[in-house]
């Protein structure tokens, strides 16, 4: 997607396998693309940068591929290092779109939003299901095999993590239908810092919008 013909594009997405897409997509059929001149996106040598999430790695290479096939001429050079780098490299301008492998935080989003004065367009392209060797785990919140608990809504979870909520923080497991000796049992919750990795991504997930802040 070139800058300065199209609005820019997001691509926030997690990867998923090759396999479970191509079933539900229709075939591929090739569009005549121009790209534009002097972009800030376009390399010296022609090729147009992507910045974006190593998770979508594989992805955008036989994406690449595909593409310089049915366009000659035409190739990308990608860095990929985080999604916190996408929407950084879509607002200096030096990226075409942003592969992103989780949704967009408020933090991405606001300089690209002082500098354009809109929001950029988000297109997901698939979900993250399962672990492979040498492969990122997807984000989840996992309860021990042994805790009597079945599962957790979504609500529940939000009332575990933060606190201020006006239904009542979640601080025992009876709260959550425990019975017997685990019952008045107090919750512990262990996770990673939030630094701008999952952590993050789980507090911008479970905050609301009547204060409830996340649990320390």
């Amino acid at each position: 997607m070139m800058r300065d013909r199209l609005a820019p594009l997001l691509l926030a997405a997690a990867c998923a396998t090759h396999a479970a897409l191509a079933a539900d997509l229709e075939t591929y059929s090739p569009r005549p693309v121009e790209i534009a001149q002097g972009a800030s996106y376009v390399r010296p040598d022609g090729a147009v940068y992507i910045v974006g999430n190593d998770g979508m790695e594989e992805v955008l290479e036989e994406w690449n591929a595909l593409f310089a096939k049915t366009h000659p001429g035409v190739r990308f050079e990608m860095l990929l290092k985080g999604s916190s780098t996408g929407i950084a490299g879509l607002t200096a301008g030096v990226s075409a779109f942003a592969p992103m492998g989780r949704e967009a935080w408020g933090t991405d989003v606001s300089g690209f939003r002082e500098v354009y004065g809109f929001q950029p367009f988000d297109i997901h392209i698939g979900y993250d299901g399962f672990v492979r060797p040498k492969h990122k785990n997807p984000p989840a919140v996992y309860v021990n095999a042994r805790n009597p608990l079945a599962g957790l809504t979504l609500e529940e979870l939000r009332r575990v993590f933060t606190n201020g909520n006006p239904e009542g923080d979640v601080t025992r497991w009876q709260q959550l239908g425990v019975k017997g000796e685990w019952a008045k049992r107090a919750v512990h919750l262990y996770g990673q810092h939030d630094d701008g990795g999952a952590a993050t991504s789980l507090r911008t997930a479970v905050r609301t919008a009547n204060g409830a802040g996340i649990r320390p």
